[in-house]
């Protein structure tokens, strides 16, 4: 029996193993494959697309499915397939438009299992999506493909509190959560970090227990809540300081690293 079998590792990505720069250290590297090598399931829980993780899936010792979507969808991409996944009904196009319409400054990101698209683009979404490494694609709403898996609605800082305050007031179906400064996503009832770590460690058969999550922003709340130990990055949200067991280095210091470091010592 090896030193990390039956646990599993669950990271963020952006503002934990992601530095400033959108790049994973080598540190974090070396010690998510040491925490592999010797029996350790990993992998990453991100508001991120499939399409767009297919990048970092190369370059991580991934060997668990991946939440994707903020926990709309949990992949295998060892398998090729969604071993879970919720859509958003059909009044998500009634909504985004709603939004579009009210507040023509939003730009709202469409997400599908295999692809995305934008309405109403912004500033914002052309930097988005050259971060995610994606071309961006505009559609009107009503020309995009059914089912959706998730809306990022994506707003100036300065209007977010009033586009936040108006959808929920009056659209009270979707679960909504900020993942950024300018970023708030909607998604069916249910539907969180938290549930899609759950559903990994069905799928993986772990012990939530044994369940290590790492995260630093306000959609990484119910991650944090499923941990049998939670850990965040120096540079986390004042909330998610509060709430997680452990604060390690931040994400430009190996937050990786040093999370394995206190698990390696601690077993």
């Amino acid at each position: 029996m090896k030193k990390f079998d039956g646990m599993l590792i669950l990271s963020d990505m952006d503002g934990t193993i992601l530095d400033d720069n959108k790049q994973i250290s080598e540190e974090n590297i070396r010690a998510i494959q040491y925490f592999v090598d010797n029996g350790g399931k990993f992998s990453l829980a991100t508001g991120r697309s499939k399409t767009s993780m297919e990048y970092y899936v190369q370059h991580l010792p991934i060997n668990a499915p991946v939440v994707v979507y903020n926990g709309a969808g949990v992949y295998d991409f060892k398998a090729d397939k969604f071993v879970f996944t919720k859509h958003m009904d059909d009044s998500c196009v009634d909504f985004i438009n709603d939004i579009c319409q009210k507040f023509p400054f939003v730009a709202g990101e469409v997400y599908l299992e295999a692809t995305e698209f934008v309405v109403n683009g912004n500033e914002i979404t052309d930097w988005h999506f050259k971060q995610i490494r994606l071309p961006m694609i505009e559609k009107k709403a009503e020309e995009i493909p059914l089912p959706w898996v998730k809306i990022n609605f994506c707003i100036p800082e300065d209007k977010m509190d009033e586009v936040e305050a108006y959808a929920i007031e009056n659209h009270k179906n979707w679960f909504y959560q900020r993942s950024g400064r300018r970023f708030f996503e909607a998604m069916s009832l249910g539907l969180d970090k938290g549930t899609g770590a759950l559903e990994v460690c069905k799928a993986e058969n772990i012990d939530p227990e044994y369940l290590f999550t790492i995260g630093d922003h306000l959609n990484d709340i119910e991650l944090i809540e499923a941990a049998g130990i939670s850990f965040c990055p120096a540079n986390s949200q004042e909330h998610i300081k509060n709430i997680a067991d452990v604060i390690v280095t931040d994400n430009n210091n190996h937050a990786l690293a040093s999370m394995i470091d206190w698990l390696d010592k601690k077993f």
